[in-house]
């Protein structure tokens, strides 16, 4: 049936969803600041543009 209507999967509304969403926070177009975690990378290459984001890298220092 969705393929009958042409319509895109969740998984793939969902990250076009995210993706529209840091672009507004970036481009300060809703009332959401950047994060601290959100940064721009210390060092660029050549395959880097000026609106190059650094990963975001979880961790845990905890162990149960």
């Amino acid at each position: 049936m969705v393929q009958d209507l042409g319509w895109r999967s969740l998984a793939d509304r969902r990250n076009d969803s995210k993706l529209i969403m840091l672009y507004k926070i970036y481009h300060n177009l809703v009332a959401i600041p950047l994060q601290q975690n959100i940064k721009a990378p210390i060092r660029f290459t050549r395959h880097m543009h000026p609106l190059y984001l650094q990963k975001i890298q979880a961790g845990s220092l905890y162990h149960y």
